[in-house]
């Protein structure tokens, strides 16, 4: 049988389990972690429901000792809930109802602001409009990527992507990538085909 070792697993569960016991497959977590540290001014920035993956790296982040500016995109009525999800761990809280304005605001912030590391999670144009304008302020840019996948563990390519020319899959790569090094372009391409 399988067991799936996932957060709220309990260690007790396993040392339970009598001498000479086989465990057939162990599975988790998957992708790669976030590396959480005190970088400074970091600006985090996600839209609608898809701001949900982002809440725990920005909660990391403060609790890591840094100044977290957190940018809300669609905003709307549904998606209110999530400001109170970062509002304990947010210096600054901006929210935008639509994606021009989205990056209107985080061209303000990153004029105004010495920032250190940027951080998004959204639809593939604003990440890629977002990494252009980091880019050329050479601030270090990171996408988390919500992408379909069947299996999570890299057997059915679903969620590849290329990063610097190379083949990547988010599920077992990612989900964290260097935003300057994504391309975007056929990102959104593929993603045309899983809609």
């Amino acid at each position: 049988f399988t067991i799936i070792i996932h957060k709220g697993a309990r260690l007790a569960d396993l040392i339970a389990l009598h001498e000479d016991y086989r465990i057939g497959d162990v599975l988790g977590p998957l992708g790669q972690a976030f590396e959480i540290r005190n970088y400074g001014t970091v600006v985090c920035c996600g839209d609608g429901v898809g701001f949900v993956p982002i809440i725990p790296v920005i909660r990391a982040l403060k609790q890591a000792g840094n100044r977290v500016v957190t940018i809300l995109s669609e905003f709307t009525s549904e998606t209110s809930c999530l400001r109170a999800n970062v509002e304990p761990y947010s210096d600054v809280i901006l929210h935008s109802s639509e994606e021009a304005a989205t990056l209107e605001l985080m061209d303000r912030v990153l004029t105004e602001e010495k920032v250190d590391l940027t951080v998004m999670t959204g639809p593939t144009p604003m990440m890629k409009a977002i990494a252009e304008c980091t880019r050329a302020r050479q601030i270090p840019t990171r996408c988390i990527l919500n992408m379909v996948m069947l299996d999570g563990v890299g057997l059915c390519g679903i969620c590849r992507v290329m990063v610097d020319g190379k083949r990547m899959l988010t599920c077992i790569d990612g989900p964290v990538f260097d935003a300057h090094h994504v391309d975007f372009d056929q990102l959104q391409n593929r993603q045309r085909h899983f809609v």
